[in-house]
């Protein structure tokens, strides 16, 4: 609506709007698992990803040609840090940022290369550089997953000699869904069906697993490498909780949990509600505590749900 709010009485929405989508029908009639990002489709009047944008225009991404008009709007850069949104109370607020150089949490648990498993964590990126830099989430000598501008990338580790003719083969990449100072939901499960990646409950791909490693492997989160070590650079924002569980847990799509719960085929639950120390604890009873090795704790806000 173009109204004076003097003469209404109504104010500005102060906040920032990532996308739009508008649609021709009544698209939802009951509860459902929102979209992680907007695709076109036949009822698709017009998508707007508010990255797509001149001074004056927003672009219409769907192919209809229904660009807007921009009056008076500011246009908010995807490299700026943001306040963390957590008004959905679906994770706790503080967390762990493990964005500097070597920032890493060794944990003591050894993944087995025959035993299929979930890792999962809620996490706020503050940075997506569209650049070729892949910032490390967590690795685990059986798979790694890296956050690649915008992208979520699982990969297989490589273990097999000689050069790699194809490396897209053992990656799942999502599409450039990473959504600055927005909590997200990741998940990945190895096993008998393979690698899989999930983003926010939504099911991005999978992949046949390469060659498995002999030995078990021991779980990093954050790089304990420089980046000039490895290509690798630290993953730029907070996480708030991991589970790491036996089994895969998720075939298809699915409803986040919020906040993480035990159950019986938990490994290690680490709620990252420390404010200080070296220690990052296990709440699952197996006394599974990971040892912090730099980084900065986030201390939670009060009205935060843990």
């Amino acid at each position: 609506c173009s109204m004076n709010r003097g003469a209404t009485g109504i104010l500005p929405f102060a906040g920032v709007i990532n996308s739009v989508r508008l649609s021709r029908n009544v698209r939802y009639t009951a509860e459902f698992l929102p979209p992680i990002r907007f695709t076109t489709d036949s009822s698709t009047l017009a998508i707007y990803q508010c990255n797509a944008a001149t001074a004056t225009e927003l672009l219409d991404s769907s192919g209809n040609g229904n660009h807007g008009i921009l009056g008076g709007a500011r246009l908010v850069s995807t490299n700026q840090p943001v306040p963390i949104d957590t008004s959905t109370n679906a994770v706790n607020s503080g967390g762990l940022d493990l964005s500097t150089e070597d920032a890493h949490v060794r944990l003591p648990i050894n993944l087995e290369p025959n035993e299929p498993v979930t890792v999962e964590l809620w996490v706020t990126p503050h940075q997506a550089a569209e650049d070729s830099t892949a910032r490390e989430v967590w690795c685990a000598g059986l798979a790694e997953l890296k956050q690649w501008g915008r992208e979520w990338h699982l990969s297989g580790t490589v273990t097999a000699s000689g050069p790699v003719e194809d490396w897209s083969a053992w990656i799942v990449s999502s599409p450039p869904s990473a959504v600055i100072g927005r909590p997200t939901h990741l998940a990945a499960t190895l096993g008998d069906n393979g690698i899989a990646l999930f983003v926010d409950g939504k099911l991005v791909g999978r992949r046949a697993y390469p060659a498995l490693p002999a030995e078990p492997a021991a779980m990093v989160f954050g790089t304990p490498f420089t980046s000039a070590t490895n290509g690798y650079a630290p993953f730029e924002g907070v996480i708030h909780s991991i589970r790491i569980s036996r089994g895969e847990l998720y075939n298809g799509d699915f409803r986040p949990p919020r906040p993480f719960k035990l159950g019986g085929s938990t490994i290690a639950l680490y709620r990252i509600q420390e404010t200080s120390g070296e220690t990052l604890y296990d709440f699952s009873r197996a006394g599974l505590h990971g040892t912090v090795v730099g980084g900065r704790w986030v201390s939670p806000s009060p009205a935060a749900n843990p």
